[in-house]
């Protein structure tokens, strides 16, 4: 059975990815120990499930050779995470622990699955959104065409998803009541209330 700080649903997931893009992307196996912090985007299925992630990576990265032969692919998202303090509560034998949040999705990858400019006009589109004045790829004029050779796009076909979110789920009103008081992250204090219903 799965434990308390795994029972999410696919809102949670997709809200998580949506504001902690930047994830890991490494092989499976990972013979060569060969891993790359990238920014990726989720893609839905009609039901509002997490179905791909798009992102792309440089061409000289070692991923595409090793990916392009074996395209098993998982990817770490690590959402907010926080020390929590003895010092913040009010019972007096309280350890100290550690909340956060974070997913593992595995999946099938495939390299030039878009073009490249539809995944980097997303990717800026969404990180861009909501400023004063957004900018966008256009402005780069000539040096885009360049810049854009350069990386290749790709998208992950989902297969299996788990995660943990640990946010306080198993402490009193009063333990939870204190470590919001003291979080020094308004991220972490926002998760556990939408997991704690506080």
């Amino acid at each position: 059975m799965p434990s308390i700080f795994e029972n999410f649903n696919k809102q949670d997931v997709s809200d998580l990815i949506a504001e902690y893009p930047l994830a890991r992307v490494q092989p499976l196996p990972d013979r060569n120990q060969t891993s790359s912090l990238l920014p990726l985007l989720a893609e839905f299925d009609a039901e509002g499930a997490v179905e791909s992630l798009v992102g792309h990576m440089a061409r000289t990265n070692p991923l595409v050779g090793e990916l392009s032969t074996r395209p098993n692919v998982t990817t770490f998202f690590q959402g907010p995470q926080s020390y929590i303090s003895p010092s913040w509560v009010r019972k007096p034998d309280w350890a100290p622990t550690w909340n956060y949040v974070h997913l593992t999705v595995g999946g099938q990858i495939k390299f030039d699955a878009l073009t490249i400019d539809d995944a980097l006009e997303r990717l800026v589109k969404v990180q861009e959104s909501g400023r004063q004045n957004p900018w966008n790829i256009t402005k780069m004029g000539e040096r885009y065409r360049g810049l854009a050779a350069m990386v290749i796009p790709f998208r992950i076909s989902v297969d299996k998803i788990h995660g943990k979110f640990k946010l306080g789920q198993d402490e009193s009103p009063e333990i939870f009541s204190d470590i919001i008081e003291h979080l020094p992250s308004d991220d972490m204090a926002r998760w556990m209330r939408r997991f704690n219903n506080r």
